[in-house]
Order: structure tokens, then sequence, then C-alpha cells
């Protein structure tokens, strides 16, 4: 294990406070639909687009792309552009909602371990037990590990 004696209460906690507070919000914004200042195209979000959310200007239109009567029409190929588009943003959107999750759980679990230091009076990290650390971040480590799609996939 690398040195951690420079992860001290303090540094700890303005990386919590301040890195993963940052990252966390610009992540779960990305996730948000957004005024873009234009009232007729407003930013849409891929988790808007994937779950069909319409807006005043798109209600009746498909909302991943606008192809018109080809978006059901599988004679020009508009119906499967459309799924392998939804696809693909889910995808991407999973993604994203991962991130979200394993840094409201890396925030969970470091403001556990600071103050499981702040009650042990522990100066640093290294001041810790292996095991006790593991467990602080059992957390961050399950959403590491596959889900349960990644578990099914066959390749």
């Amino acid at each position: 294990m690398g040195n951690l004696s420079h992860l001290d209460t303090q540094s700890l906690q303005a990386f919590v406070d301040n890195d993963i507070k940052d990252f966390l919000t610009k992540t779960e914004e990305i996730r948000r639909d957004k005024d873009s200042g234009d009232t007729k195209y407003p930013v849409r979000a891929l988790k808007s687009l994937v779950d069909g959310q319409a807006t005043p200007q798109t209600i009746g239109q498909n909302q991943i792309l606008a192809l018109g009567p080809m978006v059901n029409d599988d004679t020009t190929h508009g119906k499967g552009l459309i799924e392998a588009l939804k696809k693909a943003a889910g995808s991407i959107d999973e993604i994203l909602e991962r991130q979200v999750r394993i840094f409201q759980d890396i925030d969970r679990d470091f403001r556990q371990t600071l103050k499981h230091m702040t009650s042990a009076q522990e100066d640093n990290l290294t001041k810790i037990e292996a095991a006790k650390l593991l467990e602080l971040l059992e957390d961050v480590d399950n959403d590491m590990g596959p889900t349960k799609q990644d578990t099914t996939t066959k390749i």
C-alpha cells in the first residue's frame, strides 16, 4: 500500500468537501435538462431522451431523433436507427448513473472514515487497521464490482 501518512483528517475532509462534492454535483447536472436561454430549444439530458420525456415543443415527436414517418418504418431503417440510438444513450446514462452512485458512496464512506479517525484520535489513514478501512469503504468496493447486468452478459 502506498504512503497514506499525508492523508490526515484535514486533507481528507478537504478532499470530501471540495473534490468529491464538485465531481458529484457536475455529474448530477449532466443528467438534468438545462435551460440554454433559448426557450424553443432547451438542452435535453440523455436521461430525459431515453425516458421519452417530452417538452411542449416535442409533444407527439420521437424524443431521440425527429425522423417523421421514418421513425416506425423498417424499410428505411428508421426504427432500427432509433432503437440503436436509444440503446447507446441508455448505456451512456447508465455510466453516469453509476458514477453518481459510486461518488455518493465514496462521500459517505470517507465521512465515516473521518468520523472513525476523529473518534479514535488517529491523525492519518496509516493508523487505521487495513480490515477496518476496507470495512469503512465496503460500499465503494461493492460499486466497483460487476453489476447484475454485467454478470448476465454473454460474449
